[in-house]
């Protein structure tokens, strides 16, 4: 899955003739705009760091073997990454913290 996720992010798709990090900001608006926008992000992520592992299969899969588990494993492990490295940006959600979130809950 983190080849094909790869591979969209860099070569050109069938139908639009773009890469998935040429795609005009305008396709990120409207209906699907959360879904395209978590898409573009996440190949983002994961080409990043295929790339700052010299784009070799056997680096790559050394620094995460959860990419054998699936894309949510292997994102989760990229962010684990970037926060010990200091690399992650924190962002507040609109709905609160986690823990006032769970106090809230019914």
């Amino acid at each position: 899955a983190w080849r094909e996720a790869i591979k969209q992010w860099e070569l050109p798709d069938t139908v639009t003739g773009l890469v998935l990090k040429d795609w005009p900001p305008e396709w990120f608006r409207g209906d699907m705009k959360g879904v395209l926008t978590m898409k573009c992000r996440t190949r983002q992520l994961i080409a990043s760091e295929y790339e700052r592992c010299s784009r070799v299969d056997t680096v790559f899969l050394e620094e995460y073997p959860e990419a054998a588990r699936g894309i949510k494993a292997l994102l989760r492990a990229i962010n684990f990454k970037h926060a010990e490295r200091d690399e992650l940006k924190w962002h507040r959600s609109k709905n609160g913290e986690p823990h006032e979130r769970s106090s809230t809950s019914p």
